[in-house]
């Protein structure tokens, strides 16, 4: 996994998961602290948000890095293993 995939991805399931959440880009900053300029370069992959960020959109959105990072996709592979 390069680092274009990782940003893509990240960027991609902050929308989702956003959107998901009924969330507008401006709510999300808020509750995040974070400019909704900085949410909307997140999510069309122009910045990759460091992790601390990630942690703060985490935490707005209620969800887990694992969600946040992999799209639950991680999640699906070992609930298949166990």
């Amino acid at each position: 996994m390069g680092a274009d995939l990782n940003n893509d991805s990240i960027g991609m399931n902050i929308k989702r998961y956003r959107k998901d959440k009924k969330m507008t880009q401006a709510k999300l900053a808020a509750d995040a602290g974070i400019e909704r300029a900085t949410i909307s370069k997140y999510e069309n992959g122009v910045l990759v948000p460091p992790d601390y960020q990630i942690i703060r959109i985490e935490k707005a959105l209620k969800l887990t890095s694992i969600n946040m990072k992999c799209g639950g996709l991680l999640v699906e592979i070992l609930a298949g293993l166990l």
